[in-house]
This record gives structure tokens, C-alpha cells and sequence, in this order.
């Protein structure tokens, strides 16, 4: 058993050639983008994995000052590559306040099936403390039932811990973290090994005070 991050660093070069495409999500990134006001926001891009949305991002508004973290040194390696223009540092999600940096703008993909639900509060007042008033959220999960929580064995025969969310609990979470949502949709999904899964994707707003 192993966690999240050494599972990403062991596969990285798969998940690079796999994953890049970001086609499905478009239009929730894009409806993103259409609410920064800033053609040069700062945004923040946690677990960047190698710089996928990162890279979407800065194509559609290349003046984006984007910073991407993650904890496996080969995917930000890799994000470098990708995004030559954009910062990216190994970091840990739960570490962001490091950053000393306010954003105008934070990026979730597919972050939380990974997070401890015990630590999903201190996490995400993190986030808010990281962002300046207003700030947006774009975050991605995948739908199912909580009551499969747990250590789940991905294609590789790895077991990692992973956390799914039903449609009304995601919103909750949004809602308890004082998010105000402006975009969302279910998305249904083909992964690299041919599974089918359902992703969830929000954009939010957090309070301008």
C-alpha cells in the first residue's frame, strides 16, 4: 500500500502521455477563465500533476501567472516541460500556506479523491487564507459512494487510499466552505484503461470581504 504521491511519482511518465488531454473538461475551464477579471491573475494549480490543466490554462490566456505544486518531483519535472513559463515546486497540498502568495484563483483537479476527509477542513482554510477576496475555485472529483472509501486497487495493482463523493455531498462541501456556485456539471469519463467513471466539476466563488 502506498500513498497518493509515490503512486504518481512511480507512474508519472504514464500519467503525462495519458492524461495531457483535457479536452472533456473544457468548457468548466473555460467558464473559469471567463470569471477572472485579471488577464494576468495569479493562480494557483495544487497536485499540478504534469501541468495538463496548467498548460490549458496558459494556452487560452498565456499573460497567467500560474504556480503549480505537487509532491511527485517527476511531475513537476515533467509540468516544466510542459509549461516552461509557469513557476512550479514540490510542495504538499496540505502545505500551500508556505506559498506566502495571495491568488486570484485556485485549481483542484482531481485533488480531492486523494484527501483525507479528516484533514478537508484545515485544507481548504488554507486555500481561502491563499486567496484574495473573491477568489475562484475550479475543482474536479469523481462521483460514487462514500461507502467504498478506502484503499481501492488502481490498474497497475497499486492500492492507494481514495475518497469518492456523491453529487448533493460535493455541493455540501462547497457550501461549507462558504462557496458561492456558478458552474457545475457531470461528466462521463473513459479513463487511459478503458474504465468508466463519473467526474464531477464546480467552479466557485468564495465571499469579496
Amino acid at each position: 500500500m502506498a500513498e497518493a504521491h509515490e503512486i504518481f511519482e512511480k507512474y508519472a511518465a504514464w500519467y503525462a502521455e495519458h492524461y495531457m488531454e483535457v479536452a472533456p473538461f473544457a468548457k468548466g475551464l473555460d467558464f473559469y477563465l471567463q470569471q477572472l477579471s485579471d488577464p494576468q491573475a495569479q493562480i494557483l494549480d495544487i497536485a499540478c500533476g504534469p501541468g495538463n490543466i496548467a498548460a490549458y490554462l496558459h494556452k487560452q490566456h498565456p499573460k497567467l501567472h500560474i504556480t503549480g505544486i505537487d509532491r511527485a518531483p517527476t511531475m513537476i519535472e515533467i509540468a516544466k516541460q510542459q509549461v516552461p513559463k509557469a513557476r512550479f515546486e514540490v510542495l504538499d497540498a496540505y502545505e500551500i500556506s508556505n506559498l506566502k502568495t495571495y491568488f486570484d484563483g485556485v485549481v483542484l483537479g482531481f485533488l480531492l479523491p486523494y484527501l483525507l476527509p479528516d484533514r478537508l477542513e484545515d485544507f481548504f482554510k488554507n486555500v481561502k487564507s491563499n486567496l484574495k477576496p473573491g477568489g475562484l475555485i475550479y475543482i474536479s472529483t469523481i462521483e460514487g459512494n462514500p461507502d467504498t472509501n478506502g484503499w481501492q486497487t488502481n490498474s497497475k495493482g497499486d492500492k492507494v487510499q481514495m475518497f469518492y463523493y456523491r453529487e448533493e455531498d460535493f455541493k455540501q462541501l462547497l457550501r461549507k466552505m462558504e462557496a458561492t456556485l456558478l458552474h457545475f456539471e457531470i461528466i462521463d469519463f473513459t479513463k487511459a484503461d478503458g474504465q468508466k467513471e463519473t467526474n464531477l466539476v464546480a467552479v466557485a466563488q468564495f465571499p469579496d470581504i
